[in-house]
């Protein structure tokens, strides 16, 4: 054969090497790979020790004195108990320290206190402490503290932390998340960077959105507010001014609402209002007179810092029948009174207002 042609040859042979050698071998190492890393799962799920029944009084004092980090499928433990993970069912009277995760349910009378993290359900009577995600519920009577996600429920009486993100719901007196709530936030006091809903009567959201708000309305209330919240609940404080016939008198309010964008310049909103006029009755101040309004409104805006709105209100007030100012209601519809001391209007009426965005 020529030289020429057995360099041409030499050639072919090299490019077909390449073309369809290559991404053989490769493909046979992804999946020597694959494979290799299936093996280590089912090893380390066959090595996993697995303890089906573990005793401690305290912990180090029983079954884990002996295993530390056995795996426990049910885990009894009369004052507090240490394993390596749950698989199942774990009880303690008073604390549960896990250095693993936790699949199944985990109770104990003041104190869960677990590594990594949650699938299931775990309740204690005072803490839970967790060091991953949380995937199910996670209910204490005083605290939550979790380092990872929720996905499901979290719940305490007083205070519940996600380290990240709540997917679900979270209950208690302060909700903090820092990152996005994805669901609903129930409290008193909700904080968090993105929310859909936050229920509570301090809201803080950090992502969220800020109005300054100047209200009036035709039974003569006049009032500023400062509006805020997150992508579909916000709440309202109130101040203002009644122009009684004996003169101004100041007003204080709070508020809750739900609102839907339906553009860049459109919103619809309902929120409900109760407003307090401060009087005085029979020369002393009294503290019982207050405006509950529900209103709908529409807000258009027309500038990239200026929205107007606007709606129908219905209108509930209750008063001190001794109180000099007496029903604010434009014009009666229905009135009356309940017992001796108390009375009270309804009215339908109309809110117009302007928003400093």
């Amino acid at each position: 054969m020529p030289r020429s042609h057995r360099s041409f040859a030499i050639g072919w042979l090299l490019v077909t090497c390449l073309v369809v050698g290559c991404p053989a071998m490769a493909s046979a190492r992804s999946t020597s790979n694959h494979n290799d890393t299936q093996s280590r799962n089912r090893s380390h799920e066959r090595t996993e020790e697995v303890i089906p029944l573990g005793f401690d009084v305290l912990p180090m004092l029983g079954t884990s004195s002996a295993r530390p980090r056995g795996v426990r499928r049910v885990s009894l433990n009369l004052i507090g108990g240490l394993s390596g993970g749950i698989r199942g069912l774990e009880l303690g009277s008073a604390l549960n320290v896990t250095l693993g995760d936790v699949r199944g349910l985990q109770l104990a009378g003041v104190s869960n206190l677990t590594a990594d993290r949650v699938e299931g359900l775990q309740g204690s009577g005072a803490l839970n402490l967790t060091g991953g995600d949380v995937e199910g519920a996670q209910v204490s009577g005083v605290a939550n503290l979790t380092r990872g996600d929720i996905d499901g429920w979290q719940a305490a009486a007083a205070f519940n932390l996600a380290g990240e993100r709540v997917d679900g719901l979270q209950t208690g007196v302060v909700n903090v998340t820092p990152g996005e709530v994805d669901g609903l936030q129930l409290g008193i006091v909700n904080v968090a960077e993105q929310s859909t809903a936050s229920l509570g009567l301090i809201n803080v959201i950090f992502g969220g959105f800020v109005d300054l708000e100047l209200n009036g309305s035709i039974d003569g209330l006049l009032t500023t507010s400062l509006r805020h919240g997150g992508e579909h609940t916000f709440n309202t404080y109130h101040v203002g001014l009644y122009p009684s016939k004996e003169g101004p008198l100041p007003v204080f309010g709070l508020g809750v609402g739900w609102r839907h964008v339906w553009t860049a310049d459109w919103e619809v909103s309902v929120d409900v209002t109760a407003l307090q006029i401060q009087q005085q009755v029979l020369g002393e101040s009294s503290t019982f007179n207050v405006v509950t309004k529900l209103r709908p409104l529409i807000g258009w805006r027309p500038s990239e810092y200026v929205a107007l709105s606007g709606g129908p209100t219905l209108n509930l007030q209750t008063f001190d029948a001794k109180a000099s100012t007496g029903s604010i209601a434009p014009y009666d519809v229905w009135t009356g009174t309940i017992g001796s001391e108390t009375s009270f209007a309804a009215w339908p009426g109309l809110t117009l207002g302007v928003r400093f965005l």
